[in-house]
């Protein structure tokens, strides 16, 4: 996980706004109550990029957007699920999200494998 409460939080902000950018949601609109289809793909696609790719804890992830852990469990369980059965139109969502993000995924992934060793 990257370090401090503070950059956690900027990271995660990160992560969420280009993904409601790559997906048309209005700003902040993830954080919302609803669970619109669109929403709940693009809650499961952040979710998955914090977890996997940038090893954020799920406890972490769900007092950011104030779910409960099991909820975020699940998201990144249906990401991988939709991922592995190759759904065309998610995909195509995942990816661009994550061609999004090289960057930040690419330096926090790096720098918690650096903490790690």
């Amino acid at each position: 996980m990257p370090g401090g409460e503070t950059q956690s939080i900027e990271i995660m902000d990160v992560v969420r706004k280009k993904v409601e950018d790559v997906l048309f949601l209005n700003n902040n609109e993830s954080l919302l109550k609803k669970r619109t289809p669109q929403l709940t793909e693009a809650r499961f696609i952040m979710w998955y990029i914090l977890r996997v790719k940038l090893k954020f804890k799920f406890k972490q992830i769900a007092d950011y957007f104030g779910k409960d852990h099991a909820t975020i469990i699940h998201g990144v369980d249906v990401c991988r699920d939709l991922l592995y059965v190759k759904d065309v139109i998610f995909t195509k969502k995942f990816v661009s999200c994550i061609n999004e993000l090289p960057t930040i995924i690419q330096y926090y992934s790096t720098s918690v494998q650096n903490r790690a060793a």
